[in-house]
C-alpha cells in the first residue's frame, strides 16, 4: 500500500517545482525588460540558458565520468 506514495510525491514535487520555474523564467523576464525597455535583452536570456545549459551539462558530465572510473 505504501508504494503508491512516493512516486505520486516524486511526480507532485516535480510539479510543483516546474511551477516555481516557470514563476521566475516570466518573472526575470519582466525585471530584465523593465530594466533596459529592450526586448533583445530578454531575447538573450533565451538564448544564454540553453548555451549555459550545454556547457555545464558536458563539462561536468566529463567531470563525473572521470571521477568515477573503478580504481
Amino acid at each position: 500500500m505504501n508504494s503508491w506514495k512516493n512516486p505520486i510525491l516524486l511526480l507532485f514535487s516535480i510539479g510543483i517545482s516546474s511551477i516555481g520555474d516557470f514563476i521566475y523564467l516570466v518573472a526575470i523576464n519582466i525585471i530584465v525588460y523593465q530594466l533596459t525597455g529592450s526586448a533583445a535583452a530578454v531575447a538573450g536570456l533565451w538564448i544564454i540558458a540553453p548555451l549555459v545549459n550545454i556547457i555545464t551539462k558536458f563539462w561536468t558530465g566529463s567531470f563525473i565520468d572521470y571521477r568515477s572510473k573503478r580504481k
